[in-house]
């Protein structure tokens, strides 16, 4: 029962109040659950994972015959990395990956081999410096490698 106007304005308020509240409150999940929903609006409100690379075999003479890349998923990432391999100095040398992309499954890794075909006319060794390179969109890592031949390695 109203007894003044003012009484009547003021409940009215009141619900007002209480009916932006429950938008408010309905809103936000929904607007949760939208975005989840679409695949690109779900991207651009999550959090990004990421990508390692290492090896087994940082030091290659005689020791590896080859080198295993690993590219190990952080905090949830999937997805392709292109691996690279460049040489310096570049003569001599030519690094070979297989694969050269790589599939990364969510919280697991995947593999590639490093193997190198070298031409050393120097004594007593030839010696370069590796590095593996994994890139997928605009995300980078690497990996050094040293790599000796002759017979005096490791230096």
């Amino acid at each position: 029962m109203i007894r003044s106007a003012e009484e009547g304005r003021s409940d009215t308020s009141t619900q007002e109040k209480r009916r932006k509240k429950m938008k408010t409150y309905l809103a936000i999940p929904i607007l949760t659950f939208l975005a989840l929903s679409f695949p690109g609006l779900g991207q651009a409100f999550a959090t990004s994972g990421d990508f390692s690379v290492s090896t087994n075999c940082d030091n290659f003479y005689s020791a590896c015959s080859s080198a295993t890349i690993t590219v190990a998923s952080i905090n949830g990432f999937s997805g392709t990395v292109r691996l690279t391999a460049t040489a310096s100095p570049t003569t001599g040398i030519t690094p070979n990956l297989n694969p050269s992309s790589v599939s990364v499954p969510s919280g697991g890794n995947a593999n590639s081999t490093l193997t190198f075909i070298t031409t050393c006319n120097q004594h007593p060794n030839c010696r370069w410096s590796v590095t593996v390179t994994g890139k997928s969109g605009s995300v980078s890592h690497s990996v050094n490698i040293f790599v000796c031949v002759g017979t005096s390695c490791p230096i």
